[in-house]
């Protein structure tokens, strides 16, 4: 689609990409030009690297003397996973939000993985969901900038 406002998601990248008319001869209209935006602030990290490795202060039953003993457990996993994927979820849309307030553009695309695409949707403001016409379910943030305008973009066929 011509002249459509592309925004590239995954949960640690964000990626936006304003339309420009493309030099004459090139064999396309637009050109795609990479919107300068900063970092996440709230970047995936793993499990492992959010909790220690020390027992908590559960009790795992048992008296004292007894084989099960009344040591302390690993303590409770209180989804921390789906609770951090969440808050990115929200700072996506937030996000995305921002930046199709500050560009207006007349209408956008939305790729992000299978995963999170619905959720990240449901999380934007009404008003960026008006004018968003096309989602796509795959991870293209790592994707040069080639590679995106040629996903998105299709060279003018030459009518003889």
């Amino acid at each position: 689609m011509k002249n459509t406002f592309i925004v590239l998601a995954d949960l640690g990248h964000l990626r936006a990409f304003q339309p420009q008319e493309a030099e004459p001869g090139v064999g396309r209209e637009f050109d795609l030009k990479e919107v300068k935006l900063a970092p996440l602030r709230h970047v995936p990290t793993p499990i492992g690297e959010q909790v220690t490795d020390q027992a908590g202060r559960f009790a795992t039953g048992g008296a004292p003397g007894s084989p099960r003993g009344c040591g302390m457990s690993h303590g409770e996993a209180h989804n921390l996973q789906s609770e951090d994927e969440r808050r990115l979820i929200k700072e996506l849309a937030n996000r995305i939000d921002a930046i199709i307030a500050k560009r207006s553009p007349r209408r956008w695309i939305l790729a992000a993985p299978a995963a999170i695409l619905s959720r990240v949707k449901e999380s934007l403001h009404p008003t960026s969901k008006k004018i968003l016409v096309e989602t796509q379910a795959a991870d293209l943030t790592k994707l040069s900038l080639k590679q995106v305008e040629g996903r998105f973009y299709k060279p003018i066929s030459k009518v003889a």
